[in-house]
């Protein structure tokens, strides 16, 4: 018995010593999730108009339109800061059978925030667009292109409970100068005023 007892004690300090030797996982100073976004804002120059048949018209403007992209968020382990980076496509147009109007472009957007609480951040960021371009499609093409454009972001953001959504008020100010006009390079423009106001919904994918 006694043979026994020093063999099972040798055993479980065997054990306890393997135990204490594993090396622990440190955590992961960032945790970093994909995302896509969508959004529809409203403001801006009004760059064009279509009136259809019927007496109803619909309207283009320089910050409205519908915005949908993706791109990946960074938090900081302990909270309560983050970052999101995306690009996006953003367009803004009006269709009839014999007309189209159309203003379009793409954003690179960086975002840092901040999280007050458990469902509340706050962030202000830049976003570079580029591609500015309004094109008119009636009896023939009319294209006037802009000059790339920094913006301006302040954003206020609701954090649903389920961790991996986000609904936000979003305001944007940005000008663009146009720099060709079908192909022809154009100087002294009237500069458009593309800010807007928008309602902008994420989703994040947990790795």
């Amino acid at each position: 018995m006694k043979k026994m007892s020093m063999l099972t004690l040798a055993s479980l300090f065997v054990a306890g010593t393997a135990t204490a030797q594993e090396p622990v996982a440190a955590d992961a100073p960032f945790t970093f999730r994909p995302m896509l976004v969508i959004g529809i804002a409203t403001g801006g120059d009004e760059m064009g108009e279509l009136t259809y048949e019927t007496g109803d018209s619909t309207e283009v403007s320089a910050g409205g339109g519908i915005t949908l992209g993706g791109g990946f968020e960074v938090q900081s382990a302990d909270k309560p800061f983050g970052a999101t980076v995306t690009i996006n496509y953003h367009s803004d147009s009006a269709t009839a059978s014999n007309a189209d109007i159309t203003m379009d472009r793409f954003e690179f957007t960086v975002l840092p925030y901040y999280q007050l609480n458990e469902q509340i951040q706050v962030s202000a960021g830049l976003s570079m667009h580029t591609g500015v371009e309004l094109e008119v499609d009636f009896e023939g093409t009319e294209t006037l292109e802009f000059d790339s454009a920094l913006a301006t972001i302040v954003e206020l953001r609701y954090l649903f409970e389920t961790g991996d959504m986000t609904l936000s008020g979003r305001f944007t100010s940005v000008e663009y100068e146009p720099t060709s006009y079908n192909g022809r390079s154009v100087s002294g423009g009237e500069v458009v005023d593309g800010s807007n106001l928008g309602l902008f919904f994420t989703w994040s994918f947990n790795n």
